[in-house]
């Protein structure tokens, strides 16, 4: 009889929980499942369907060849005042990357083949206007700062207290974000000496985004916050963290599935509607609400050319919303025993910095050239960045034993001022944490978005008007 009640009991707990299709492995995925998981164990079945062969989306690591280090293709750290991950770093947990990198001892601005080296970092022996361009810089750092953990705080640190926000109109005015997001760098550091900006905020901007200093102000402060703090990693590489939380949310997940439809259906017994994904070419559902945890612009069919057939969205009208462009990224390791001086423009005596960065009327063809970290075998682990792939290696670098190439095909959208954004809801059952990307690009900013979009999953589970 005892046996019968819990068998029962059970079926009536697997009959009401609600199934939810989250579509991308990343850390927006990976994050919505887990803290759907968080905020109630047993009233969700997630399903996550990544059209790649395995989860991290945009980043991913890669074991180095005969030796202990493991490198980040992706997104490679984040900073102390990412709050999210920091709590994650305890909660999973996740252990420290402990691989010793090579601090940059020197540092350069390369313009490309016939054009002189420039020094980078100016100083108060190279710019009589240093003091007062340290000074702007850092307040608005501060600011910048202060508004982010005002961001936090207003929006609840605590997962099952904290308000989800509904729009990132919303969220930007928490902390008041809004007055960084709708001002240029440019703008915001006018009064810097222009040596400084061409020397170290233009090519900072260009490293990290690939963008000039007209990118919106939050992102461009985050480049120097960045700078200005310590950095954090994942032993293994950071799409371990992204496979603890998946772990940890408890989904069902499916590698290589990519999901080229989404249909709203009515469902047979004429109550309501549910879902339906045409995945592989295959149906998939029902399910009873979906997340979109990937830009909607490069959520898809992935063609041969780079190109991408998107998802197609049937049964109800997406609301109207600006596109974005991305940009496209090469991350090249190398592994060898120098750069190659006179390749660079420089005697045969000269050592190449250990960083490299490019203004924008540069000709070289990469944007940032870095010797990360010394090998147990002499050598030297070397990074580019790159809009283009770097063919000429050999060339490049003395002792050369091994290299590889990851492009990425999407990485940063256009981060340029706005106060108009895309939907955090495609449909009143259709999530998109990603809209958050616009403001800018972190790993952070998907564990926000998957978090929110959780959130948002759990108070209308809650409202019975949107059941």
């Amino acid at each position: 009889m005892r046996l019968t009640v819990f068998l029962a009991l059970a079926a009536t707990t697997l009959a009401s929980k609600q199934k939810i299709a989250v579509i991308g492995g990343g850390f927006t995925g990976a994050s919505t499942a887990y803290y759907l998981n968080q905020l109630c164990e047993d009233c969700y079945e997630v399903t996550i369907f990544e059209a790649q062969d395995r989860l991290g989306g945009r980043v991913l690591h890669q074991k180095w060849p005969n030796s202990s280090l493991i490198v980040n293709a992706g997104g490679d750290e984040w900073s102390k005042v990412n709050t999210y991950l920091m709590q994650l770093m305890q909660e999973l947990p996740i252990e420290e990357d402990t691989y010793p990198s090579r601090p940059y001892k020197t540092s350069g601005l390369y313009q490309g083949a016939g054009n002189p080296w420039m020094q980078m970092a100016v100083d108060r022996k190279t710019d009589p206007n240093y003091d007062s361009s340290a000074l702007i810089i850092e307040k608005q750092v501060q600011e910048v700062q202060e508004s982010l953990k005002l961001n936090y705080k207003e929006r609840g640190l605590n997962l099952t207290t904290g308000k989800p926000y509904e729009s990132i109109e919303e969220f930007v005015r928490f902390g008041g974000l809004e007055l960084f997001t709708a001002d240029t760098t440019a703008t915001r550091l006018d009064k810097v000496d222009v040596l400084m900006i061409n020397r170290t905020i233009i090519p900072a901007c260009r490293d990290i985004y690939d963008q000039s200093i007209g990118l919106n102000s939050f992102a461009g402060m985050a480049v120097a916050l960045s700078a200005l703090t310590p950095a954090h990693s994942s032993k293994g590489g950071n799409d371990q963290v992204v496979m603890k939380l998946v772990e940890k949310s408890g989904a069902n997940t499916f590698l290589s599935s990519t999901v080229e439809t989404v249909s709203l259906q009515a469902n047979d017994n004429g109550a309501g509607s549910s879902f339906y994904l045409s995945v592989n070419r295959s149906n998939q559902g029902p399910f009873d609400r979906v997340v979109l945890g990937a830009p909607f612009e490069n959520a898809g069919v992935w063609n041969n050319n780079n190109t991408v057939t998107p998802i197609k969205w049937q049964g109800f009208s997406l609301p109207s919303f600006p596109l974005r462009k991305y940009q496209h990224w090469y991350v090249i390791w190398v592994e060898a025993k120098a750069a190659n001086p006179e390749a660079f423009g420089l005697s045969s005596k000269d050592v190449v910095p250990d960083i490299a960065l490019t203004m924008a009327n540069s000709t070289a063809k990469f944007v940032k050239l870095a010797a990360e970290y010394d090998l147990e075998n002499g050598n030297k682990a070397f990074r580019f960045f790159s809009n283009v792939p770097i063919t000429n290696l050999d060339e490049l670098f003395t002792g050369l034993t091994w290299n590889k190439t990851f492009h990425w095909p999407y990485t940063f959208p256009d981060l340029a001022p706005t106060s108009t954004f895309q939907p955090v809801k495609l449909h009143e059952r259709i999530y998109y944490p990603n809209a958050l990307e616009s403001v800018a690009v972190a790993m952070e900013m998907g564990v926000i978005g998957g978090r929110n979009a959780a959130m948002q999953i759990y108070a209308d589970g809650q409202n019975p008007s949107k059941k």
